[in-house]
């Protein structure tokens, strides 16, 4: 039986130990990205946020194009406000990871923690991102 998106996402979760996984996709026709896979949310209020270009966690890195890792949000460049899904989620710390090939563009994994936590390397995510970009990729293939 072949893995969903969501269970890929549920074996990352236990890997990290993290409080939450989620993934935020492009809308090409909006240009922004939205939250459409999530793993143990606290609540729905990911799914109404819309995210420009350069804005919040996941716009900020699609923008770089970079990981971005934050062992505290009191580490955060800009007032809280500014990071809807750090508050939605009350994360403490997390590791935000661009999802992009030549094929996709656009899609951001986060690795989220409620507490702060020691933060995962690359050698424990890196064959997870490879994996869900490819998911994503097939997945869009045939949408």
């Amino acid at each position: 039986m072949e893995s969903s998106i969501e269970d890929v996402c549920l074996d990352l979760l236990g890997k990290t130990e993290a409080s939450t996984i989620m993934i935020a996709l492009l809308d090409e026709r909006t240009n922004q990205l939205q939250w459409r896979y999530a793993v143990k949310p606290l609540n729905e209020r990911y799914r109404r946020m819309h995210i420009g270009y350069g804005k919040g966690v996941a716009g900020k890195v699609i923008q770089t194009g970079r990981v971005w890792s934050c062992e505290s949000r009191e580490q955060l460049p800009s007032r809280l406000g500014k990071y809807p899904i750090v508050l939605s989620e009350q994360l403490q710390s997390f590791v935000a990871i661009p999802l992009r090939t030549d094929r996709l563009f656009g899609a951001v994994l986060l690795i989220g923690y409620r507490t702060v936590s020691p933060l995962p390397s690359k050698q424990i995510w890196g064959s997870y991102a490879e994996r869900l970009t490819n998911m994503l990729i097939e997945k869009e293939a045939y949408a």
